[in-house]
């Protein structure tokens, strides 16, 4: 067997993505702890910002994040379908009103050097007459000291 196809085969199943490509209705064709790896990394806190406040991350760095949604669930999709994709994604939604707004969020927690940060992740999905118009994101983070 080629040792690159094999090379290949386990980076992408240490990711979660398959390694071939997917005929099935039901694959996604983005992850969102993918999309979080590939954030930029958040600031240094001093010792004097508050650690259990949350902290923002600014609109420019979540530009690539939503390049992403808009082109796998484009304008016009149906919003029970761009729901069931999020969900594919990893994550969590609920409909509040089906025809018009879909919440959906997602949380990962990431270690570095002497600190643990949890990631937030809110994604609104706003729809007329059960359509998608846009999605609109959100991610903030709150830091803990480690042990």
């Amino acid at each position: 067997m080629n040792k690159s196809i094999v090379a290949a085969a386990l980076i992408a199943s240490a990711l979660g993505t398959p390694a071939v490509a997917t005929t099935s209705k039901d694959a996604a064709p983005f992850r969102m702890r993918h999309i979080e790896a590939t954030m930029p990394q958040d600031p240094y806190l001093s010792p004097l910002d508050s650690v259990t406040e949350p902290h923002y991350s600014p609109a420019a760095d979540l530009a690539p994040a939503a390049q992403v949604i808009d082109s796998a669930i484009p304008a016009g999709t149906p919003l029970d379908s761009a729901v069931e994709m999020l969900r594919t994604a990893g994550a969590h939604c609920r409909q509040q009103d089906s025809n018009a707004v879909s919440s959906c969020t997602y949380f990962d927690i990431q270690a570095s050097g002497e600190h643990i940060d949890s990631v937030h992740w809110k994604i609104n999905l706003l729809a007329t007459d059960g359509k998608l118009d846009r999605a609109e994101l959100q991610r903030w983070w709150t830091r803990q000291e480690g042990d």
